[in-house]
């Protein structure tokens, strides 16, 4: 047997509060629609930042990794806490 919602927002202690039935500022599909356009500028905001990273920029991170990683073993003296 299911317990009603109502039951249960009763045994959780929360008061039920009563909702305008058209109220767009209490709609929240209206901030999904908001932050689905966010999310969409951001997106295309990320690819246009990659799209922008020259080869000489991937290539010069990629020949440090040697060194960096030499680095992180000398500061935990050849161990790490992983």
């Amino acid at each position: 047997c299911k317990i009603s919602f109502l039951v249960c927002v009763c045994n959780l202690g929360l008061e039920r509060i009563e909702w305008p039935t058209c109220s767009p500022e209490l709609n929240p599909t209206e901030h999904l629609v908001t932050n689905i356009t966010t999310l969409a500028v951001l997106r295309q905001t990320l690819v246009q930042e990659w799209d922008a990273i020259t080869r000489q920029c991937v290539t010069k991170v990629v020949t440090s990794m040697r060194r960096r990683c030499q680095a992180v073993v000398n500061v935990y003296d050849s161990s790490t806490c992983y």
